[in-house]
């Protein structure tokens, strides 16, 4: 515990110094990691598992929630 405490400030302190220059990077890294680890490997594990068309259809829309949480981190789907 005290380790990951002392890795998030770290990182928070690079973050300052750097005038936020990690905020895209992080955003990127933490888009496709919750995409995947909510929803892409759970829905393929289930359907390796049982085979179960749900399942890969659950992943798939997971993808596409990626997909478009990184076009909206970038501003493609900002209004304008």
């Amino acid at each position: 515990m005290a380790a990951s405490l002392g890795i998030l400030a770290l990182g928070a302190a690079a973050s300052v110094l750097l005038s936020g220059a990690l905020a895209l990077p992080l955003a990127v890294t933490a888009s496709l990691c919750v995409t995947a680890q909510l929803f892409v490997l759970p829905g393929l594990a289930v359907y390796r598992s049982s085979g179960s068309v749900a399942a890969l259809v659950f992943s798939l829309v997971g993808i596409a929630f990626g997909v478009l949480s990184l076009l909206a981190l970038f501003g493609v789907l900002g209004s304008d």
